[in-house]
């Protein structure tokens, strides 16, 4: 396997029929930079991959090859984002005035949990023991460390967050529109951003997807959360996101769901299915409808 970066996406108006139904994707390889182990270079050829997953631009996926009938295929495959972690964390901190915490003890995140009366994915439950929070010097935007998450959870609670898939707050970057991380299946990982002003929307699948794709907005003038691109704005969706979308709306469906709850859940269904669900998202504006 291979690791390489999504620059985009390839049409092909004639396919071998053995790839109808398959995305194409383009592919720059990552190359280790000979003068900083530590960091990536681009490679200088590019790659037309089969996509098995629905990766999004940007993002980072391994790739690997095989031979098939005389024919060789390149097929792009998600890394775990548990696995990616440790090294995400590192390019970022990678960045001039990018910091590091120390990790946080499994004793602290179990303390945590009960006190907010939440189970933290995995994912968040890794990052928080390789670093309890990152700082940006030159901003005041921060992924905040667990004390600082329990007390902005309170304090959202207070002033009347929306409580539905059990919102975890994560970041500050003083606009009053924390990055949450959802901890109720089933959006169980997927990321929110919350609006003060305005509804909530889903953008990345995890933690995983919002860190890599950070360095590059922070090497500009000014950065805040809600300028990292969201994975959601690309067409690509993957099996895992449309089964959310179709277990989210039975549950929003059910007897006694508030108003509110059934909204939001219709709106980050339309965001979770793809181009293929098309008449199912017709749908979800008739329910609407019916239910205003």
């Amino acid at each position: 396997m291979f690791l390489a970066k999504v620059e985009g996406s390839v049409v092909a108006t004639k396919k071998d029929p053995s790839m109808n139904g398959r995305k194409l994707l383009l592919l720059r390889p990552q190359l280790v930079d000979e003068k900083d182990a530590s960091k990536f270079r681009p490679g200088a050829n590019t790659i037309v991959a089969v996509d098995c997953l629905g990766a999004g631009r940007s993002s980072l996926a391994s790739w690997t090859s095989w031979m098939f009938s005389g024919n060789k295929f390149s097929v792009l495959k998600r890394r775990n984002p548990l696995r990616m972690l440790p090294e995400l964390i590192k390019r970022l901190c990678n960045v001039r005035g990018v910091s590091a915490n120390a990790g946080a003890s499994r004793n602290s995140i179990e303390t945590f949990e009960r006190q907010c009366r939440c189970h933290l994915p995995d994912e968040f439950q890794a990052f928080y023991l390789l670093c309890d929070g990152i700082g940006f010097d030159d901003f005041a935007s921060q992924i905040l460390p667990l004390d600082k998450v329990e007390r902005l959870k309170c304090e959202l609670e207070e002033f009347g967050i929306r409580r539905s898939w059990d919102y975890v707050p994560f970041t500050e970057d003083n606009t009053s529109n924390p990055v949450c991380v959802c901890c109720r299946d089933p959006l169980a990982g997927y990321i929110v951003q919350v609006f003060h002003d305005d509804s909530p929307k889903i953008k990345w699948r995890n933690l995983a997807s919002l860190i890599g794709k950070m360095p590059a907005q922070l090497e500009r003038d000014e950065f805040e959360f809600e300028s990292v691109p969201a994975d959601f704005s690309e067409p690509e969706r993957s099996e895992a996101d449309t089964a959310a979308a179709r277990k989210l709306l039975a549950d929003v469906r059910r007897e006694g769901v508030s108003y509110v709850e059934r909204d939001d859940g219709c709106s980050f269904a339309a965001w979770l299915f793809g181009e293929e669900q098309i008449p199912e998202i017709a749908g979800l504006f008739v329910a609407k409808s019916a239910s205003v």
